[in-house]
């Protein structure tokens, strides 16, 4: 097909996070490491807003906000933790590049993306024994 409608899609599209309240030096890994990654998983999904709660040590919701996605990178920013969104979306093309490209390599076979933060290396591999081909079978209409 040559295009394809999105009317299927909800809109608008919410990412709900939910997570102990940070404090001290968990609100700057909060604007350096999380605002980036929900960014980036927000931005491709195409979801403009954030709904985050705070829980409690028991699970109990305290309390909800929400944020537009528009705004993680001025808000981290603002905070003394700026990130690029154009370079966070250039490293995703790639990797997604270098993923298509050792798939195409090995037609058929399941493989295991994963990455070691100790050498910040993102590794693929067979999958021995996967079952994704199967269980995604069963969950999709032919």
């Amino acid at each position: 097909a040559d295009a394809m409608h999105t009317s299927a899609i909800p809109s608008p599209l919410l990412q709900l996070r939910c997570r102990m309240p940070v404090h001290g030096k968990g609100v700057s890994v909060m604007y350096k490491e999380k605002h980036p990654r929900w960014w980036l998983q927000s931005f491709l999904a195409g979801v403009a807003t954030l709904v985050l709660g705070a829980r409690s040590h028991t699970g109990q919701l305290l309390k909800v906000h929400e944020v537009p996605v528009q705004l993680l990178p001025g808000l981290s920013a603002n905070a003394g933790q700026p990130w690029d969104p154009n370079l966070l979306l250039g490293f995703g093309d790639a990797v997604l590049s270098w993923i298509a490209a050792g798939a195409a390599q090995q037609p058929g076979q399941q493989l295991l993306v994963s990455y070691q933060p100790s050498s910040q290396e993102i590794h693929m591999a067979p999958a021995e024994g996967g079952s994704m081909a199967q269980r995604l079978a069963q969950l999709l209409p032919q």
